[in-house]
């Protein structure tokens, strides 16, 4: 009989939690998030919005954030300098230092908020600078991910999380585990896909498909998250 084996990771309910559900502690989930976040890795959820993991594919998939893509730019043979500028994050990032990258954001920025507030004639840095900071951070975590992934392996990750046969970028299709997890430093790199599971919860049918059909792509970077 064919069998498929993956390890699981077992997370014990807290002392003070004996007697009390999972429930109550919020999100399977976003429990499991918590505990690998705790012991030094990067995650996301699943959510089927422009945020969670999803949502840090796409934007791997599109151009670096300070590109402005012009309907022109698309039409005809663009120059090498716009086809360089066009190329995905996730290609960028492995051509180029994490912190140049960084360093070229926050600038952009900047400018970006210069000019509105020329425009609008007020100053907003006070409070705006502190938001640039939050969001080069977010930035470099995401440039990150790309450097633990490569253009190789985003590509296939890409491919099934999204059904591209459908033409459909934006939603993840039925069955795609709950967690990305990665770790933005560890050498050779690390990264695995994860099913959380409460006490009584498995496998869906969906899931059960999800993992058949993409078994050559997850077989080593998979495994079932319990809560105990």
């Amino acid at each position: 009989m064919d069998a498929s084996l993956f390890p699981i990771v077992l997370i014990d309910r807290p002392a003070a939690m004996v007697d009390r559900s999972w429930k109550a502690l919020g999100r399977a989930d976003d429990i499991a998030l918590s505990y690998y976040q705790r012991v030094g890795f990067e995650g996301d959820r699943v959510r089927k919005n422009l945020y969670g993991y999803p949502g840090l594919l796409r934007d791997l998939s599109n151009p670096p954030p300070w590109i402005n893509v012009e309907p022109e730019d698309l039409e005809g043979q663009p120059s090498k300098e716009t086809s360089l500028e066009l190329r995905p994050l996730i290609q960028q990032a492995n051509e180029t230092a994490a912190e140049t990258l960084v360093s070229t954001f926050l600038s952009e920025r900047r400018h970006a908020r210069a000019v509105a507030e020329g425009f609008l004639g007020v100053d907003t840095s006070p409070a705006q600078g502190l938001v640039d900071e939050a969001s080069a951070t977010a930035f470099r975590d995401l440039v990150a991910l790309a450097k633990v992934l490569g253009v190789e392996t985003f590509d296939r990750i890409f491919e099934v999380v999204f059904d591209l046969d459908l033409g459909d970028e934006f939603t993840p299709v039925v069955g795609t585990p709950d967690l990305l997890i990665w770790h933005p430093t560890l050498t050779p790199a690390v990264w695995f896909f994860s099913e959380v599971k409460a006490p009584g919860d498995y496998l869906s049918e969906a899931q059960k498909q999800w993992l058949q059909f993409h078994w050559d792509v997850v077989k080593d970077h998979f495994l079932i998250t319990m809560l105990a």
